[in-house]
């Protein structure tokens, strides 16, 4: 590929949530992989990536493992044990009295305002920064990257510092869940996340979907907020499917021995080496209310009645507005048998799912990608999902879809493949693309936003300042 003009562009790619927590799922998975990817990318487009988190107004540098330094995190990893710590207690203290939960958390918050007040402490982090030369200041050539989960970030202050410094903005979008389906967040986050679109639809200059129905969705909704955008605008990139860790861990071992480690480490967390993995259905999410488990264990329940022998395998940490599911799975009578949860799965692990699955069951109401369809599809299993428009954009013909009215179309779907009425798409030419791949995808369509024509960078500024003025008038 050749390079692209302004070759001295840098890109400052955030990774600011990312870099202090140890998930592999969701979001992060995604900021890690593009991450890692972007030297490569660099090196094609002939610029300069630096993955960067965010401290107040200020960046610091970080490496392209996208994590911040091993005292940093485990100083971070204290903090939110003892947090989590917290609010287990004040849940506890709610149970003995009405509102003892937020009394409790009310005074904890004043304690810490007294011993750790935010504002100089800032300046004593900003301080090391500086003197150890870590803090990168913008150019006015540079492109800041909201690639992570920046709605957890005082994100209005640091795209005042980008703008005041003449740098570019491009913002990630993952989906808009919180807007169009508000009740499968708690009613905190979702606040947190309209403001924070509303800030960035306000301040960046281009924005990426991670699929053509996202950046449609974010058009729309954008449309009604600001009216200084246009169609070039918004664009969208796909995601990859290959598994960069697995590579990276296991590169010197065979297939076979990377196979067995992988299923002796996945039977003693389910199993404890009692009972055998054995043409199992697979689930993979974060458990939580819009991924659907609910209505895949009402089909299951169904399924089982009539082929008890059958196996489900629900791949997913525990996430939110989920305690009524978890104690159905923990107390389900197929658990341990016939059913079986793991929270923490490696990609290892993972890679040996999806190679050695029956199908994959996706019954998510609703998603910005569906990762793990072209996961499954990419590893030749085969993929049931419900059929929504994202899916049908993602899995495309190579996967069998069910409707999502009722639990009784995913259990007949289920009974029709285990009497071969059904015979599900083999994903035998199934070509998705890999990190490396999306990385340059994205980054090539975001440099190539900002190296277009002068003309067509003076017209939305003549936009923006038009609206400025109606705004003042």
């Amino acid at each position: 590929m050749s390079q692209l003009r302004n070759a001295s562009k840098r890109l400052l790619l955030d990774v600011t949530i990312a870099s202090s927590v140890d998930d592999q799922t969701g979001i992060q998975r995604v900021v890690r992989n593009i991450c890692q990817e972007s030297q490569y990318a660099a090196k094609e487009l002939g610029c300069v990536c630096v993955p960067v988190v965010c401290h107040g107004p200020h960046l610091v540098a970080v490496g392209f493992d996208g994590r911040r330094r091993w005292d940093e995190r485990l100083f971070s990893s204290l903090v939110n044990g003892w947090m989590s710590a917290q609010y287990r207690i004040a849940k506890s203290a709610a149970t003995f009295k009405s509102g003892a939960d937020q009394t409790y958390l009310k005074f904890l918050s004043r304690l810490r305002k007294l011993f750790l007040p935010k504002t100089p402490l800032r300046w004593l982090s900003n301080q090391y920064y500086r003197l150890t030369g870590q803090q990168i200041k913008f150019d006015d050539d540079d492109i800041l990257v909201l690639l992570d989960a920046s709605w957890n970030l005082p994100v209005a202050e640091l795209l005042s510092s980008a703008k005041q410094s003449g740098a570019n903005i491009a913002t990630v979008i993952y989906d808009l869940i919180p807007v169009n389906y508000p009740q499968f967040h708690h009613e905190s986050l979702r606040r947190i996340f309209v403001n924070w679109l509303n800030i960035v639809i306000e301040r960046s200059d281009f924005f990426v979907g991670i699929s053509e129905t996202v950046s449609k969705e974010l058009a729309a909704y954008a449309s009604q907020q600001n009216d200084h955008l246009n169609s070039k605008s918004f664009g969208h990139f796909r995601l990859g499917a290959d598994f960069l860790n697995d590579k990276c861990e296991l590169e010197n071992q065979t297939q076979s021995n990377r196979d067995e480690a992988a299923y002796h480490s996945i039977a003693d967390k389910l199993c404890k080496g009692q009972n055998q993995l054995r043409d199992f259905y697979l689930a993979v999410g974060t458990l939580e209310p819009r991924k659907n488990h609910s209505l895949l264990l009402d089909a299951f329940d169904r399924h089982w009645n009539q082929y008890p022998g059958s196996q489900l395998l629900i791949a997913g940490k525990v996430g939110w507005m989920c305690d009524e599911l978890i104690d159905r799975i923990n107390n389900h009578p197929q658990l341990g048998t016939s059913l079986f949860l793991l929270e923490d799965a490696t990609d290892v692990e993972l890679s040996w799912l999806y190679r050695n699955g029956r199908a994959l069951i996706f019954p998510s109401i609703v998603e910005g990608f569906g990762l793990p369809i072209v996961e499954a599809l990419q590893n030749g299993l085969p993929v049931i999902a419900s059929d929504t428009p994202i899916h049908r954009e993602v899995g495309g013909e190579h996967c069998t879809y069910f409707d999502l009215s009722s639990a009784k179309n995913l259990s007949t779907v289920l009974s029709d493949v285990e009497t071969s009425r059904l015979d599900l798409i083999t994903p035998d030419n199934y070509q998705t693309s890999g990190w490396r791949e999306s990385c340059l995808e994205l980054l090539t369509k975001i440099v190539s936003h900002f190296d277009r024509p002068e003309e067509t960078q003076k017209d939305q500024s003549a936009n923006m300042d038009e609206r400025k003025q109606r705004n003042a008038a």
